[in-house]
């Protein structure tokens, strides 16, 4: 059975058919319309402008002058063991030839023997009064002990300045290889 006054094929397909372009037009003009692209400047090359010169034939020279320093490319720093003190003597000069071993230069230990000959004598006085308290005090243990250090105490005292009286009167030995210092 069919109703009636709708037709077989009816009014909707027909209506969907335009109303489907319809939409799509109305669509496209709701985006924005694209601009063009801007064509690029045009430019003017710049003119360049040569120098010409008229060709010789001759000799070309330059010349140049100036005042330089030359540096060895080895360097080697020389320095005394012991820090302070003055230097008592420069045993070699520019473009000398040392040899290892050799003394070139020797540190003034000022009144180092006086220092040493006065330790000489507290570490003496130290050994009397420890052999006076071994003898007084022959059961009082801790009291010789004390001498005992004292002693001890002074001979540390002497040796370190004899070394430093060792030290200064070996001076700086060279430590760099022998052709550093040639004569020319």
């Amino acid at each position: 059975m069919q109703k009636k006054g709708n037709p077989a094929g009816g009014w909707k397909p027909w209506v969907c058919s335009a109303v489907l372009p319809l939409s799509l037009l109305t669509g496209r003009a709701l985006l924005p319309k694209e601009e063009e692209a801007l064509k690029p400047p045009l430019v003017k090359p710049v003119k360049e402008n040569f120098e010409v010169y008229e060709v010789k034939r001759g000799s070309i020279t330059k010349q140049v002058s100036g005042v330089g320093t030359l540096a060895s490319d080895r360097l080697q720093y020389l320095y005394f063991s012991e820090s302070g003190g003055r230097l008592a003597s420069l045993n070699v000069s520019l473009g000398s030839e040392v040899k290892a071993g050799d003394v070139i230069a020797e540190i003034d230990t000022g009144d180092l023997a006086s220092r040493i000959r006065q330790q000489e004598i507290a570490l003496e006085k130290a050994q009397i009064v420890l052999e006076q308290t071994k003898d007084e005090k022959r059961g009082d243990a801790m009291a010789i002990r004390l001498k005992v250090l004292d002693v001890e105490k002074e001979r540390i005292a002497l040796e370190q300045l004899r070394q430093q009286a060792g030290e200064g009167e070996a001076g700086l030995k060279c430590r760099r290889h022998r052709d550093l210092y040639r004569s020319h």
